[in-house]
């Protein structure tokens, strides 16, 4: 078919109306560059969603390592401060015995007061190897004459500090269940309650339980003289 064209209107109707007219129009006046620049902006435009979907997921992934280094670092930083606090109780633990002992003579009137035990794994306190093996060895035949059970026995093993002192130049000993801790719970006066009964039945003498620390809780005083373990505070230590 022959089409005419006269004016430029000719040609713009020509166009508009006929797909194969403005094909081969397109195909002459453009170079094959710019025929392909609409497949080429869809593949960028595929190309850019699918950039997008993998720094989505990359950076999804990435909150999870955060998430589980947060925890991490919580973790971490629960245990420095149980660290902390044990080297606290520690470094009181190692002060104890030279500022608890001579006030445990003036209150209980006793005379040549020793620590003979102390948990060596938890405690800097240096003992006399004599004293500390003479008391092992009562708490053994103690357990073995069935005088304690296995459970008073680990008690005992686990009492901070272990004294004995004497009342008067010949009189009756008496010792000492200690346990020590910066802060004095329920736990630590239970343990030393249960360390005087325990102590009383390894020595066949009187025994006295007592917590020692920085501060206590009003609560918890109640309960130490509801068990009857004495509360002794450092020069520091002050009553909640």
């Amino acid at each position: 078919m022959v089409v005419e064209i006269r004016t430029s209107q000719d040609l713009l109707n020509l166009l508009d109306n006929n797909e194969e007219f403005r094909r081969a129009a397109r195909r002459a006046l453009l170079t094959d560059d710019l025929l392909e620049l609409p497949d080429l902006v869809r593949e960028m435009q595929q190309t850019q969603r699918l950039m997008i979907q993998q720094m989505a997921a990359r950076f999804e992934e990435m909150g999870a390592t955060m998430a589980r280094i947060d925890g991490r670092v919580d973790v971490l930083s629960r245990q420095v401060g149980d660290i902390d606090g044990r080297v606290r109780g520690w470094e009181l633990e190692r002060e104890s015995v030279a500022k608890l002992l001579p006030r445990l003579a003036r209150e209980y009137g006793v005379e040549r007061i020793r620590a003979v035990s102390a948990d060596s794994s938890r405690s800097a306190v240096r003992v006399s190897y004599v004293w500390e093996m003479r008391f092992e060895e009562a708490v053994e035949a103690a357990l073995n004459a069935r005088r304690i059970t296995a459970e008073e026995e680990g008690t005992l093993n686990r009492t901070d500090i272990v004294a004995r002192g004497r009342r008067g130049v010949d009189g009756p000993e008496l010792w000492f269940a200690v346990q020590v801790s910066a802060t004095i719970d329920n736990r630590d006066i239970e343990r030393a309650a249960a360390g005087a009964v325990a102590l009383r039945k390894v020595s066949g003498e009187d025994a006295a339980g007592v917590v020692y620390g920085r501060r206590i809780a009003g609560q918890q005083r109640d309960r130490a003289e509801e068990l009857g373990v004495a509360v002794m505070l450092d020069e520091d230590g002050e009553q909640g």
